[in-house]
């Protein structure tokens, strides 16, 4: 056997290892072989053999947490200090030009200093291959596994354990000019610890655990240099586990179709809008149909950074008796270099979730009304930032945090955290 051959195989035997011990890799939205194998040179930190290594450590949410369970501002609201320490490594094999190997693993531990409960070692685990056939043909394939405690979405007030598997595979066709096309499918579980959140006496788990589907087609056509025009499209079903919430099984069809911007540049991010359908199996439980936005960008001018985010789609809901909820976020932010070294950050977001099926609440007069849940939920962010050495940052932020609902349960909801970070994107 040649030696090319036994260190891929040590190196295919490696990856079977790591995906015995149980995000994504390879990212979110397709990058062709060149560009994830020039990445990975660019980024290494430390070469070990065939092994390319890129570390970092991660402190966040170092502060004062004024609601830590985001209660009513009525209902004596708990306090805390917390701090967030989170290790990453990026492991990457490059085996000629034609395999490239990856394996990311990232735990983190949340420490509270008196709500016991909210401590938490969560860790994120990935690991993928991509395998280049004939210079056009491009295989891969990714195993995820994610357990933490947070919040689900944010229809969630306070944090809860889950854990994410999700198996992926891909094939694309590619291009010289980085044109790509291709197919992915997806199978994803979720699983939420059953235990009850407090305050709204719901079994988490019996609610959400379920299984995703995903079969999808992807395009991207080179605009200009690691600017790219998108389409894509696919079906999702959703098959949930537990026999009281399979009335919440659906499915959905969505297309997009956007412009993403380089990872690096003057301008960085992506734009996309679509349409998406999404049909509950149970002929009298609400669908939607309607336009959804997925939208992050960040331009540079000058001694300003500009941010502007926009979302809108559908996400699974744990709440009575609707299967999910509609939410558009809507975000603007700002960066001004008053230095080399001192940098003042704002950010601003507004969202609405609101939801289909109309539902009938006991009000505190003893009288009933039908009505359908809606939260409006706004936040302010104010920071600076020192930098230490090149990008790497030392920042101090201040955080308010709003959600108001028409359903008096709810009520409105407050919490205000103050307290540091460190950030490599100076």
């Amino acid at each position: 056997m040649s030696r090319h051959k036994r260190i891929f195989l040590c190196a295919l035997v490696l990856a079977m290892l790591y995906s015995i011990v149980p995000h994504a890799v390879f990212g979110q939205s397709y990058q062709t072989f060149n560009w994830e194998k020039e990445r990975i040179e660019r980024e290494t930190l430390w070469k070990i053999g065939p092994f390319r290594i890129y570390p970092r450590i991660h402190f966040r949410n170092i502060g004062y947490d004024n609601n830590v369970y985001r209660q009513r501002d009525d209902d004596d609201p708990i306090s805390d200090f917390t701090i967030s320490i989170s290790p990453t490594a990026s492991t990457s094999i490059l085996f000629k030009n034609w395999v490239i190997m990856d394996f990311r693993v990232n735990p983190e531990y949340v420490y509270f200093a008196k709500t016991d409960r909210e401590r938490s070692l969560n860790f994120d685990y990935s690991t993928g291959v991509k395998i280049n056939l004939f210079h056009r043909f491009v295989l891969s394939g990714e195993y995820r596994y994610d357990r933490s405690r947070r919040r689900a979405s944010s229809e969630f007030d306070v944090r809860v354990n889950q854990v994410l598997h999700r198996l992926e595979g891909k094939f694309f066709y590619e291009t010289a000019r980085e044109t790509s096309l291709g197919l992915t499918a997806s199978f994803g579980t979720f699983d939420f610890k059953d235990e009850v959140t407090p305050g709204d006496d719901v079994y988490v788990a019996r609610q959400l655990n379920r299984n995703e589907l995903t079969l999808s087609g992807e395009f991207y056509y080179r605009l200009r240099p690691e600017t790219h025009f998108f389409v894509t499209g696919g079906y999702t079903d959703y098959r949930f586990e537990f026999e009281e919430s399979e009335w919440r099984d659906s499915y959905s069809y969505q297309g997009s179709a956007g412009v993403r911007f380089p990872i690096l540049g003057d301008i960085i991010g992506s734009v996309s809008l679509g349409y998406k359908k999404l049909v509950p199996k149970i002929s009298n439980k609400k669908q939607f149909s309607g336009p959804i936005g997925n939208t992050n960008v960040t331009a540079r001018i000058r001694r300003f950074i500009l941010r502007a985010l926009f979302r809108k789609d559908v996400r699974i809901s744990y709440w009575t008796n609707n299967a999910f909820f509609m939410e558009d976020i809507y975000g603007l932010g700002v960066s001004f270099y008053i230095t080399r070294f001192i940098r003042l950050d704002y950010d601003f977001s507004y969202g609405d979730n609101h939801y289909p099926e109309k539902t009938l609440v006991r009000l505190p007069d003893e009288s009933y009304e039908e009505f359908r849940r809606k939260d409006k939920i706004m936040s302010h962010r104010l920071g600076t930032v020192f930098r230490i050495f090149g990008n790497t940052g030392v920042g101090l932020s201040l955080n308010l945090w709003e959600r108001k609902s028409n359903d008096y349960r709810w009520g409105t909801r407050s919490s205000l955290f103050v307290g540091g970070y460190v950030t490599y994107d100076f």
